[in-house]
């Protein structure tokens, strides 16, 4: 089987389905992260299991970010520049940007524990 999917440049997208319809497989395995159960995977022409362009051409924001509970919203967005590559000094510019651009500064300092239990939907 062969299939495609395509989204315009920086715009988001998702998938939906039933519970084991294999939306978090497909996912893993277009971002590099699972191999694929069966066949191969292709982004943008560079194979998504041998090669780390892919994993560098695609932002992916998963549902639960399995990070430790008490960093704080701009640990968690450094830790995530340093792992696609950004030094340090990037990547922390970078998230820094980003908090201003969501309007989340105020809330950069704060853990992913306190924001889900201390505020009104604003984390």
């Amino acid at each position: 089987m062969r299939s495609s999917c395509a989204s315009p440049p920086a715009r988001s997208s998702g998938s939906w389905g039933r519970t084991g319809a294999g939306k978090t497989t497909l996912i893993g395995s277009v971002a590099g992260l699972v191999r694929a159960p069966a066949g191969r995977i292709f982004v943008f022409g560079h194979d998504a299991v041998s090669d780390q362009r892919p994993r560098l051409l695609l932002g992916l924001a998963p549902q639960e970010v399995h990070l430790d509970r008490f960093l704080t919203a701009r640990d968690v967005l450094v830790h995530h520049g340093r792992y696609f590559g950004m030094r340090r000094r990037d990547a922390e510019e970078r998230a820094d940007e980003l908090l201003d651009v969501f309007d989340l500064t105020a809330k950069a300092r704060r853990s992913r524990t306190v924001c889900r239990e201390g505020c009104d939907g604003g984390c």
